[in-house]
């Protein structure tokens, strides 16, 4: 029984075999297992044994490789055996007819590879394929991982080639929008009943991978196909492996212009420079201090130094180096050379230092120049470029190479390689010399010197003077040099000391007061005595009293002389001139004192000092006179003391004094420069004028006296009725003048006058209890 079942698995398997070799054409070349056309899978990971005749290649289902075996070996391992063609079309299952072993629903396992389930291998070795669908036949090989895969991750496996891209539908019908290297191309997919339509315009698809509950299936496309279908079965994603742009052996592109001209050769040539400055002999450690008015000589000095080999003319080739990264991918450019075919090595210059990286899908511009030692003869020339660069993507370093044609003319001028400066173009061997304190003015070097020139210093600003140097070299050298000073301004300090009380000449007026007589003797006035006795004796009569003694007394009264007299009184004023003019002096003066201060750290030499008085009335101009001061230089810190006495020819009472210190000037701190500079004192205010004697009379007291003695009439100068009483007048007539502030002003009049007045009647008084002895007036 058991060689009965042997016999007919053997013919089984001999008419499965025939059947495939009926439907497939004649070949000359053997089958091949398909996963050995493509080296991606790399080694298997199961065990198999095979088996065959007639020159097939058999392999194991669940196995990753395969080998050639004769007809000599007969071994088989039980496990099912599958003969492909080398069109890739499925030839016969060994073990069983295909119908009786179905694709069952993709079947999910934690078990490694080394032990699939048999719905697995199944999987790996038909990859699901339709039979008759050319579609499907675009499936090369396929690959499970239970723990999953991605594009990115077989291609670092290098299962997948360097620059393949991912591309994750969010829908499996429609039309999409996928990368192709820096630019988009189209992708139709369509599914139907668990199968997957896909087309690509222009990007072949490498694999796809369907993802579900963690594991997946990987589809690798036939020569990375435009075209293909696929049996995804159950899915929850999944992801397309789009294959690399075309460009993706060569991703870096070099493009390069180049332009000739006449340049120099720029030798060794440098270039340097010093500033200094220099001040006369009285400062020192680049201080000035100075005086408003002062000048100092500012010597300034630019050395310009020059050395190395002098520039020459030759030929330059210029131009541009443009790099463009065509993937969308990081690359590393690690080296650029470039040079002229068969001449000079060009030096390169670059945004970012070498090496450096480009971002996917970036652009960059290198400028490059390569020089003759002279210049070389007519005719076309040709420059060439080599990058050395590395795909991010890429285990391997590359290189892409540039060129460019350029032509030398006999003769040319034209590009002079000259540094540009405001007065125009510099040859290398030249330098143009500038500076902060010579504003318009330029100096031309060819070679070491030195330029010089002075600045004047003044004040009243105090600050930093400095001077910027810059040196502009034809090569293109640019150096500055500064150098600087400090400048300190003074002034003098002016103030009015005391101001004593002005003294002011007034006239000096005398009064004298006679009588016409010296002595009068008058007999009392007894009327009325003798109207009271009268009355007494009257009343004692008709009393009955004595009246003996009211008689004797009224016989007493009897007049002996005369009860009145007549004097004549007199009253001599006379005025005369003040002292002043008597002396020829002036009639107002003033005195006081000034100081003037230096807070300066140098001495001040001064012309002199003047005290200026202003009239308060307006009617003079301002009257000055020089101080007496004790020497006129300050020195350092000190405060000078000086006094004055002013005698203008008007009152200065009330009037504004101001005090002037004359400084002279100097250049260079010693040497006077002829001009002087004036410091002036805030204004101070003569004060009240002083009183004289009681018999100095202003003119306003004259103006009193006139008008009392108008009314010498034999009435008051009250008003009140009376004899005259000239010492009661004199009395009020000075209380008055006391009460009118004896004003300072003076007559330069001097006179005598006199008044007299009518007799005047003196009586003597009347008795009243008796008779009184005469009086004596």
């Amino acid at each position: 029984m058991a060689h009965s079942l042997a016999s007919i698995h053997k013919r089984l398997l001999l008419l499965t075999v025939l059947a495939g070799l009926a439907a497939q054409p004649t070949v000359s070349q053997p089958l091949v297992w398909s996963t050995l056309a493509n080296n991606r899978l790399g080694q298997a990971k199961g065990a198999a044994a095979a088996s065959s005749s007639g020159g097939y290649t058999a392999a194991a289902i669940g196995g990753r490789s395969g080998k050639n075996v004769n007809s000599s070996s007969s071994s088989t391992t039980g496990l099912p055996l599958l003969l492909v063609s080398p069109h890739g079309n499925q030839a016969a299952a060994a073990s069983q007819p295909a119908a009786a072993q179905p694709l069952l629903p993709f079947a999910r396992t934690a078990q490694q590879d080394t032990a699939q389930p048999l719905n697995v291998q199944q999987f790996v070795a038909t990859c699901s394929r339709v039979i008759g669908d050319q579609m499907s036949q675009a499936v090369e090989h396929c690959d499970y991982r239970a723990s999953g895969a991605t594009c990115q991750q077989l291609t670092a496996e290098g299962r997948l080639p360097a620059g393949t891209q991912s591309y994750a539908p969010q829908t499996l019908t429609g039309n999409f929008s996928i990368p192709n290297g820096c630019s988009k191309a189209g992708l139709a997919l369509q599914q139907s009943s668990q199968q997957l339509t896909l087309q690509s315009s222009s990007v072949p698809v490498a694999a796809v991978i369907v993802h579900a509950d963690g594991a997946s299936k990987i589809f690798y496309l036939r020569n990375a196909s435009t075209q293909g279908k696929v049996n995804t079965g159950q899915l929850d994603s999944i992801e397309i492996c789009l294959s690399p742009a075309s460009s993706s052996d060569t991703p870096l592109y070099v493009m390069q212009s180049a332009l000739y001209s006449l340049g120099l050769n720029p030798g060794s040539t440098a270039w340097d420079l010093r500033s200094s400055v220099q001040l006369p002999s009285a400062f020192s450690n680049g201080v000035v201090n100075m005086f408003s008015g002062d000048t100092v000589d500012a010597a300034w000095t630019l050395a310009v130094t020059k050395s190395g080999a002098e520039s020459t003319y030759r030929g330059v080739v210029s131009g541009q180096i443009t790099l463009s990264n065509n993937q969308p991918a990081v690359v590393a450019v690690y080296s650029i050379a470039a040079g002229v075919a068969s001449g000079p090595t060009a030096d390169i210059r670059c945004d970012a230092s070498l090496p450096f990286k480009m971002a996917a899908c970036s652009s960059t511009v290198c400028s490059f120049t390569a020089a003759y030692p002279q210049a070389p003869p007519s005719g076309m020339y040709q420059t060439q470029s080599t990058v050395n660069y590395q795909l991010e993507t890429s285990a391997a370093v590359n290189s892409a190479t540039g060129n460019a044609a350029f032509q030398v003319q006999t003769g040319q001028q034209q590009g002079l390689y000259t540094a540009a400066v405001p007065s125009g173009k510099l040859l290398p061997g030249e330098a143009l010399l500038t500076d902060s304190n010579l504003q318009g003015q330029t100096f031309k070097f060819q070679s070491s010197g030195r330029q010089s020139f002075v600045t004047t210093l003044q004040c009243p600003a105090s600050g930093t003077v400095s001077s910027q140097a810059t040196l502009v070299a034809g090569t293109g050298q640019e150096v500055t040099a500064s150098a600087s000073i400090t400048k300190n301004c003074h002034e003098l300090g002016v103030q009015i000391g005391e101001v004593g009380t002005p003294h002011i000449a007034r006239y000096i007026w005398t009064v004298n007061n006679t009588a016409s007589v010296r002595k009068v003797v008058l007999m009392a006035d007894s009327s009325a005595a003798k109207t009271f006795l009268t009355q007494q004796l009257d009343a004692a009569k008709l009393t009955g009293q004595d009246t003996s003694k009211i008689q004797a007394q009224l016989a007493a009264l009897q007049p002996e002389g005369s009860t009145t007299a007549e004097v004549t009184y007199t009253v001599q004023f006379t005025k005369s001139q003040p002292p002043e003019f008597i002396a020829k002096r002036a009639p107002f003066s003033v005195s006081g004192t000034l100081l003037v201060t230096n807070s300066a750290p140098i001495n001040a030499q001064l012309f002199g000092v003047a005290v200026t008085i202003s009239d308060p009335m307006g009617g003079f101009l301002p009257y000055s006179v020089s101080a007496n001061c004790p020497l006129l230089t300050v020195g350092s810190g000190q405060v000078l003391t000086c006094d004055w006495t002013a005698e203008p020819p008007f009152n200065p009472t009330a009037g504004q004094v101001f005090a002037t210190a004359r400084y002279i000037n100097t250049n260079n701190g010693t040497t006077p420069s002829g001009s002087t500079k004036d410091f002036t004192s805030a204004p101070s205010i003569v004060g009240p004028g002083e009183d004289n004697d009681q018999d100095t009379i202003t003119n306003k007291e004259r103006k009193i006296f006139r008008r009392r003695l108008g009314n010498w009439s034999g009435a008051s100068n009250d008003g009140s009725a009376g004899a005259f009483n000239p010492v009661a007048f004199m009395t009020k007539m000075w209380d008055g003048i006391g009460s009118d502030n004896h004003p300072s002003s003076s007559s330069s009049n001097s006179s005598t006058g006199r008044s007299s007045s009518s007799p005047v009647a003196v009586t003597k008084p009347k008795a009243v209890a008796a008779a009184q002895p005469p009086h004596t007036a």
